[in-house]
């Protein structure tokens, strides 16, 4: 009897060891040079290599190593239990102001690339289509609407991609390519989206009035779903459309520059808080500072500094049209391009010039991006993709078969993303991500969104 309930016991020892089986192991990320960020599976980690990660699932897990100035690496790993499986990575240097690749499209790109988080970019081009790129280049998926697309792509925190286009329509996009709705207006969707903290899109757009077919144009504001929460009339018979693309503060207010040479606040609940008039129209899109202050320029050449109460600060004369968007650097300056072919840095406080680069162009639409190294990239009319240091010396010029009106992404390997009248969408190396400041680039953020933090 004793020795049969020792037989039992062993079994149920054996037993209660194989349900209690690990099903964790080890990864051990290194590389050559180490301090890279460790992404697994498309999410960035706290660590970078080398590392050790503990107690992993069982399973099969896809990294990417990302350092600045180098390539990023891949690689998929199998984690078994109880053994630590190693990645061993030698990252490859880039040559910065080199292609790292060159995709041509069927139409010229003018707007203002996106990036999502694992890396894929979406440019709109006049051929009618948006773009969905791998960083490596190859195309991801396609997106044909029936109008060419001159607004930029904003991207929503579940990844949805919303944009505009000629065929008076605002799409909504999923991650994968397919369509989730589209809103109709009654003309060309020109403004580019901002996206509210909340969710809410923001787009400037026209339509007419169902008795008198009067054309009206306003400011929309609609739901993730498609529905329209509200819209702020500007004015009618086309003197009043949204040229430039909105801007969200981080108090909600929207602000937005007009045909009619006015900015406007408006509140989230789609109420004027103050218009503030320029001296002629404004295509640009605000930036705005950490203390509130919002930056734009205006077809009658000037940069303009407003407080968040509607008052002038400051107004500084750039000598030519300005039609791109300011983007604030690190170290506080304000850096615009003008029609007079001029770069310019200017001192947030008092609106003086600190110093001016000429590229001898035109610099038309295409804003400029800062990245973390103070490093400020931005496209010429006729040709050239510029790199100019904080100091306002040239780094290099990378030379385009056209002209450029695209304003230039980062991504956070160094990458710069720029496309060309001609339609090629340029991938060219950098050595540092986009700068952590108020408002780095052309709507805020890789993702477009318009919105300050």
């Amino acid at each position: 009897m004793k020795r049969f309930l020792s037989v039992m016991g062993a079994g149920l020892i054996l037993l209660l060891t194989a349900c209690n089986r690990s099903t964790t192991g080890v990864i051990e990320v290194n590389s050559t040079p180490s301090g890279a960020d460790i992404y697994i599976n498309d999410t960035l980690s706290e660590h970078k290599t080398n590392h050790v990660f503990e107690e992993m699932e069982e399973g099969d897990y896809d990294v990417r190593l990302e350092l600045s100035g180098y390539l990023p690496w891949y690689g998929t790993v199998t984690v078994e239990p109880d053994k630590t499986t190693p990645v061993d990575a030698i990252l490859q240097k880039v040559e910065v102001g080199e292609s790292r690749w060159i995709n041509q499209t069927e139409g010229a790109i003018s707007t203002a690339p996106a990036v999502a988080d694992d890396g894929t970019i979406y440019v709109g081009c006049s051929d009618n289509s948006l773009y969905a790129y791998n960083p490596d280049g190859s195309l991801k998926w396609q997106y044909d609407t029936d109008g060419g697309i001159t607004s930029s792509p904003a991207i929503g925190s579940d990844g949805t991609v919303y944009f505009g286009s000629h065929d008076n329509y605002v799409y909504a996009i999923d991650a994968s390519g397919n369509l989730k709705w589209k809103y109709g207006t009654s003309s060309n969707v020109t403004s580019s989206p901002a996206i509210g903290a909340d969710g809410t899109i923001y787009v400037g757009a026209r339509a007419r009035r169902s008795v008198t077919q009067e054309m009206v144009d306003y400011l929309y504001a609609l739901n993730p779903d498609s529905t329209l929460k509200w819209s702020f009339e500007i004015g009618e018979d086309g003197d009043f459309e949204v040229t430039g693309s909105p801007a969200i503060a981080s108090d909600g207010t929207i602000y937005f520059g007009c045909e009619d040479g006015n900015l406007y606040a408006i509140d989230q609940n789609g109420n004027e808080k103050w218009t503030y008039p320029a001296g002629a129209a404004i295509h640009s899109s605000p930036a705005i500072g950490s203390d509130g202050t919002i930056y734009f320029g205006s077809n009658d050449n000037h940069l303009y500094a407003v407080s968040s109460s509607g008052n002038p600060v400051w107004s500084f004369d750039a000598g030519g049209l300005i039609n791109g968007s300011p983007t604030i650097g690190s170290d506080g300056n304000i850096y615009v391009g003008s029609n007079n072919g001029k770069l310019y840095a200017v001192n947030p406080g008092n609106g003086s010039e600190v110093w001016s680069y000429n590229t001898s162009k035109f610099i038309q639409y295409s804003s400029p991006a800062v990245a973390e190294n103070g490093i400020i990239y931005f496209g010429a009319l006729f040709g050239g993709v510029y790199a100019v240091n904080a100091s306002g010396q040239p780094v290099w010029i990378y030379e385009t078969s056209s002209s450029i009106r695209s304003s230039p992404a980062i991504a956070s390997d160094g990458t710069i993303y720029i496309g060309d009248d001609g339609g090629s969408f340029y991938a060219i190396f950098g050595d540092s991500p986009l700068a952590s400041s108020a408002w780095p680039r052309f709507h805020y953020d890789n993702h477009n969104t318009g919105r300050a933090q």
